[in-house]
């Protein structure tokens, strides 16, 4: 839904936005069986992400845009993601997404806090206090709303 409709209703997404949104919804990242999943994955060099070294990886796959990751060179964590997203008309701009706060969850280290810019500035920012693995999901609860 669109919260800045005026009256929001359900609707479904155009298929690129619908793509993109299916590839960032992905449970595992795209380091995880990369080949199996349709990803390519180009080493970039590295970079500075928020005052800690980073490997750049350039992620491709099929049907959706490019972006980069970055992994932190000491823990190997996925930090960071540099991608463009495209506004329609032609306007396109860039998104940064940092993964930090990062604790144990059933054995597995995840972030806690994900914060998205563009430009420098803020667009949003989850923190999670509490993160239940495998949790039950109702056959419905990814059902279009009123159907």
């Amino acid at each position: 839904m669109d919260p800045n409709a005026e009256t929001p209703k359900p609707t479904y997404l155009p298929a690129s936005a619908s793509l993109e949104f299916s590839a960032d919804a992905e449970f595992d990242d795209p380091l995880v069986s990369y080949e199996a999943k349709g990803y390519t994955l180009d080493y970039a060099g590295t970079e500075d992400w928020y005052g800690r070294r980073a490997f750049k990886l350039f992620v491709t796959r099929r049907h959706v845009t490019g972006y980069y990751l970055l992994v932190d060179a000491e823990t190997y964590f996925i930090v960071g993601k540099k991608s463009v997203r495209d506004l329609g008309f032609g306007r396109e701009i860039p998104i940064e997404t940092r993964y930090d706060d990062f604790r144990p969850v059933a054995g597995i280290i995840m972030p806690h806090r994900v914060v998205v810019t563009s430009e420098d500035k803020p667009l949003h920012e989850t923190r999670m206090r509490h993160v239940r693995p495998n949790a039950p999901v109702p056959p419905n609860a990814f059902a279009m709303p009123g159907r």
